[in-house]
């Protein structure tokens, strides 16, 4: 399914956007 290889780039962006989230 889609979601299966879009999540990681979802998460990883998300990461980025919240530089909290990505460092801890």
């Amino acid at each position: 399914m889609v979601a299966d290889w879009l999540a990681p780039f979802l998460l990883l962006g998300w990461s980025l956007a919240r530089p909290g989230v990505g460092t801890s």
